[in-house]
């Protein structure tokens, strides 16, 4: 069985969110145990504190490129869709390129 590859994508919307919400700490700690569980090795963890109603996230446009670049990379982890997408149009962008790729 070969090795699965994943990536972490963790965002809050604001530092006060971060400190007052589901902080980043707290995602990838629920995310790390995730992989570790699953048998999912990571080998890259993006940390956005960023709106999503904006457009232009450069975390998220980082983990863009990376996933073009790094084809045995299949699987993102988040910690729920929201926090990946933020909008359905950034999830239905997703969809549509990354028909190889577990969300």
């Amino acid at each position: 069985m070969e090795p699965q590859f994943g990536l972490i994508y963790v965002r809050v919307s604001t530092k006060e969110q971060d400190e007052e919400g589901f902080s980043i700490a707290a995602q990838l700690r629920l995310l790390r145990e995730y992989a570790q569980k699953n048998g999912i090795q990571i080998v890259r963890e993006i940390v956005e504190i960023e709106s999503a109603k904006r457009p232009g996230r450069p975390e998220f446009n980082e983990m863009v490129a990376f996933l073009k670049k790094n084809r045995s990379v299949r699987t993102v982890l988040v910690e729920k869709v929201d926090r990946y997408t933020g909008t359905s149009v950034t999830l239905l962008s997703w969809r549509t390129w990354k028909s190889p790729f577990t969300l």
